[in-house]
């Protein structure tokens, strides 16, 4: 099977979600979006797995998701993510749920925060734009506020503009070719997939297509796994978007009922 590459040249920046989100929407991207497309690379990784906490019953029915260690241990992960597990590890896990016992996405976005001046803004900034300020996308800019103060802020560089406006043609024509792909040419959607790799994340529409790939093709994880070995270093090996597919009732637990509006400054916690 070959690989178009042409489907996906962003993959050659090695990037993972929350940076290449932070790529599009700049350093003031919701903190809280960074937050849950991080949790979504861990569970696409294997890194961490889903559970439901579900309390009540009727009308006062409360879900809470819940993140178990999972089975993979990645010797090196990028900064964004490698912050999010210090901060999972930091924590006892004690929560149970179906499956063992776990940590509570809340808690985790309060352990990060404190590492962080209590806030999910400040760790987007010293660690997801800092990382584009490393690979060179991004680079301190100095200026001034009323025409006094000086401030600092990140700005894109001109590989940080050329790198955006490439994943943003190739995020519009992933919605607009990939549900075809899916349907008509399964190998090619595979290979879309494996290239992409955590990519796919910022691309929501995707869903219903790679839920129909998933399901109505027993075989695409193994056209996936193909199109890995044929890619060779230009794919991310250790993730594999699946792995959400099959967690899908725990999902919906973690997209829908997470307040994420106020995860980022949530001062709840008397130490905060």
């Amino acid at each position: 099977m070959s690989i178009s590459y042409g489907d996906w040249q962003s993959g050659h920046l090695g990037l993972g979600a929350p940076e290449l989100y932070v790529l599009i929407h700049g350093p003031d991207a919701s903190a809280t979006d960074v937050f849950k497309l991080a949790l979504h690379e861990l569970v696409g990784r294997g890194i961490v797995s889903l559970g439901t906490l579900q309390q009540g019953s009727g009308r006062t029915t409360t879900r809470t998701a819940v993140l178990l260690s999972g089975a993979a241990r990645p010797a090196q992960l990028g900064r964004a993510l490698r912050g999010v597990m210090d901060a999972y590890d930091s924590l006892p896990a004690q929560t149970p749920v179906a499956g063992g016992t776990g940590i509570a996405v809340p808690e985790l976005a309060r352990a990060l925060r404190r590492r962080h001046a209590g806030t999910l803004s400040q760790w987007v900034a010293d660690d997801v734009v800092a990382a584009l300020v490393e690979r060179g996308l991004y680079a301190e800019a100095q200026g001034k506020r009323l025409g006094l103060f000086k401030t600092t802020r990140c700005e894109p560089t001109a590989e940080g503009k050329a790198a955006r406006a490439m994943l943003e043609e190739e995020i519009e024509r992933a919605e607009d070719q990939f549900p075809t792909w899916a349907s008509d040419d399964r190998a090619r959607a595979a290979a879309f997939l494996a290239v992409a790799g955590p990519a796919v994340l910022l691309i929501p529409a995707l869903r219903p297509a790679i839920e129909r790939l998933y399901t109505a093709s027993p075989g695409a994880r193994k056209m996936m796994a193909a199109a890995v070995e044929t890619a060779g270093s230009a794919v991310d090996r250790d993730f594999d978007i699946f792995r959400l597919e099959e967690a899908r009732a725990d999902l919906k637990t973690l997209d829908l009922a997470v307040d994420y509006g106020h995860l980022d400054r949530d001062r709840a916690a008397p130490n905060e």
